[in-house]
């Protein structure tokens, strides 16, 4: 199933499922996401085997992963992710700009990656641009 394609839950906003060790970060993430864009449905996972089981069971829109999480990394954390929910967007937050996690990350299906140095500047732009006029929309309502 193409991004396209996915299902979307008719009549609802998307689902945000926030995947990072530190609660601190994910609090960062969710602040970001409801304040700019207005985002209001969350989920919240530790770790890479919480986010596994918590994307078969939610099948998120999006899903926010940080590389180093405490169990697996989180590039096999989004492989997996995948295989139980094909139609999310995966942005994995990597310490470093580096193209050599771009590339392993876009190998594995992962839709983008952000620089955790850049997440401020690009982590808005980022999710309206994968969510679409949804995203935009909330955007314009709630600046």
């Amino acid at each position: 199933m193409t991004h396209s394609e996915r299902p979307v839950h008719v009549g609802m906003p998307p689902l945000v499922l926030l995947v990072e060790g530190h609660q601190l970060l994910r609090e960062a993430l969710e602040h970001i996401l409801s304040r700019q864009l207005g985002l209001e449905r969350f989920e919240y996972a530790e770790n890479g085997d919480a986010a596994i089981r918590k994307a078969a069971r939610l099948e998120p829109e999006l899903v926010l992963v940080d590389f180093s999480l405490p169990d697996i990394s989180g590039l096999d954390a989004a492989q997996h992710i995948l295989e139980h929910a094909p139609h999310a967007h995966i942005v994995l937050l990597i310490d470093t700009p580096e193209a050599a996690y771009r590339a392993a990350a876009e190998a594995r299906g992962v839709t983008t990656c952000i620089a955790k140095m850049a997440l401020w500047d690009e982590l808005s732009p980022t999710v309206t641009k994968l969510l679409g006029e949804g995203a935009s929309d909330t955007v314009s309502s709630h600046a």
